[in-house]
């Protein structure tokens, strides 16, 4: 079943953003470990390594329960900790920790990946420090407000993509902030037929 998945998102798409990752954070673990793993890794994975993963990650000092409802919470508490109460970690210890968090390159650098039923596309991206802010409703509404700008630009885009005198077919900006490492503005484009001609006469890929 999980071969079954890996090559369902064996796509020219997931091949480009994989020599994109490894472009933009190069010599790190970040673009070598995505989450359905390796085939070799799917293949030939041992029982007892399912186990170990298990056991050392699958433990309370690990674990949040969330329970909302209409209940009484006296009542509720009693039940979490007789059903948890005994819960102990399988192996006590500290877990053995991986730096995993990408690592973004010092200067600009640029890649090209071409591969048959790719869509032609450009694109760039700005690789920052994650922005570590207190959860708060100062730094939500800064959020949303993040979040309406780009979807008003992206409806912008998408309109004026429907001019047949665009010069792109579809165009899209996008922001991120993510914890394991770093804040990323980005833009893409696919150029129109007319502009592809122009600019090389042969097909591209970014």
């Amino acid at each position: 079943m999980i071969l079954g998945e890996e090559r369902m998102r064996a796509s020219a798409a997931s091949r480009a953003q994989q020599v994109w990752l490894e472009a933009a954070y190069p010599g790190g673990l970040y673009p070598q470990r995505n989450p359905i793993g390796t085939l070799d890794s799917i293949r030939t994975a041992p029982r007892q390594a399912l186990v170990d993963y298990y056991q050392d990650w699958y433990r309370p000092d690990l674990a949040v329960l969330v329970v909302v409802g209409d209940f009484d919470v006296a009542g509720m508490e009693k039940r979490i900790r007789a059903v948890f109460g005994d819960w102990k970690a399988a192996r006590p210890g500290p877990v053995r920790r991986i730096d995993y968090a990408p690592k973004p390159m010092k200067r600009t650098s640029a890649v090209v990946h071409t591969e048959k039923n790719l869509n032609e596309s450009v694109g760039a991206a700005w690789i920052r420090s994650y922005i570590d802010r207190p959860d708060s409703l100062e730094s939500r509404t800064t959020g949303y407000l993040k979040q309406v700008a780009l979807m008003a630009m992206n409806v912008r885009f998408q309109r004026a993509a429907e001019d047949p005198a665009s010069p792109f077919v579809t165009a899209t900006v996008g922001y991120d902030n993510t914890r394991e490492g770093e804040t990323l503005p980005g833009c893409g484009w696919c150029p129109s037929p007319a502009v592809r001609k122009r600019l090389s006469p042969k097909p591209f890929g970014w």
